[in-house]
């Protein structure tokens, strides 16, 4: 379980340097700030997960929960990064 934190975190960095790597060489028309808001939402969804491994925000009787939190953030993440690709064609219109 600890290595595959370790394995998510790398592969995120991986996409992110990625991404950054081909927004600079191509220089495409999209809407950054969906792209902005898909790293605000996958960095609040960081910290729920460490609330929650960390047992700080852990609370089984409770309808809010850090391991919901991160769901509802990761979410967040997937349809912001759509919007984010969305946008290309949206610009050349």
């Amino acid at each position: 379980p600890a290595s595959r934190r370790y394995i998510a975190l790398l592969m995120i960095l991986a996409v992110l340097v990625c991404e950054i790597v081909i927004y600079k060489k191509r220089r495409p028309k999209m809407d950054l700030r969906f792209f902005r808001a898909a790293l605000v939402s996958l960095v609040l969804a960081g910290v729920s997960w460490v609330l929650d491994i960390g047992r700080v925000l852990c609370l089984p009787d409770s309808l809010l929960q850090a391991h919901a939190l991160w769901h509802v953030f990761m979410a967040m993440t997937v349809g912001f990064v759509y919007f984010y690709y969305r946008s290309e064609g949206v610009n050349e219109r």
